[in-house]
């Protein structure tokens, strides 16, 4: 009988070390999110040259690329269903006046590390020149854009459009407003 009572001890003593190793190796899979970092590089200012992301995690390194004019690119972390996502954006421009903005989604869990899962490009901002009757007119479109992160990225999208005659302190007509949403699933 004295010989089960230290076998019992030891039981209970590895299995005290087995509890407390799987506690810490699901501990450390949730701070897996938390071990994650991200650096923010400015291009050089240049059309071309882009603005760049780094994500670090553990020794993995990768950089994802946006913009242009060596602008920032814009990021933001967040979780759905215990699942870990980043979410970035950045705008360019074309010439004749016309601005776009970019915005994805990419998985920061283990099984897809930084998949894209969403991507979609609206136009902010775009100018058209047009004669009508001898007179110059610009036709100017602005979206100003909203995002919501939630169970889906929402876009809550107002436009505008201006009808500006270019004559000299002539104002311009509002013939268009609007506001529209938009929800993916992912």
């Amino acid at each position: 009988m004295n010989d089960q009572k230290p076998n019992l001890k030891r039981i209970i003593f590895l299995l005290l070390i087995f509890v407390f190793y799987l506690f810490s190796c699901d501990k450390a899979k949730q701070n897996d999110y938390d071990n994650i970092s991200f650096k923010v590089y400015k291009g050089e200012d240049c059309k071309d040259c882009q603005g760049k992301l780094v994500v670090v995690k553990g020794k993995q390194i990768d950089t994802i690329q946006g913009g242009q004019w060596g602008q920032n690119l814009n990021y933001k972390t967040f979780k759905i269903k215990n699942k870990n996502y980043l979410f970035t954006n950045f705008t360019y421009s074309y010439q004749m006046g016309t601005r776009l903005k970019e915005y994805k989604i990419f998985s920061l869990d283990d099984s897809q590390y930084l998949k894209k899962i969403f991507e979609k490009v609206i136009v902010e901002y775009e100018e058209r020149n047009m004669k009508e009757n001898g007179v110059y007119m610009n036709y100017i479109m602005n979206r100003d854009v909203k995002v919501s992160l939630k169970d889906s990225i929402g876009f809550i999208v107002k436009m505008k459009i201006e009808k500006c005659p270019e004559i000299e302190n002539t104002p311009c007509i509002e013939i268009f407003n609007d506001t529209s949403l938009e929800y993916y699933k992912y």
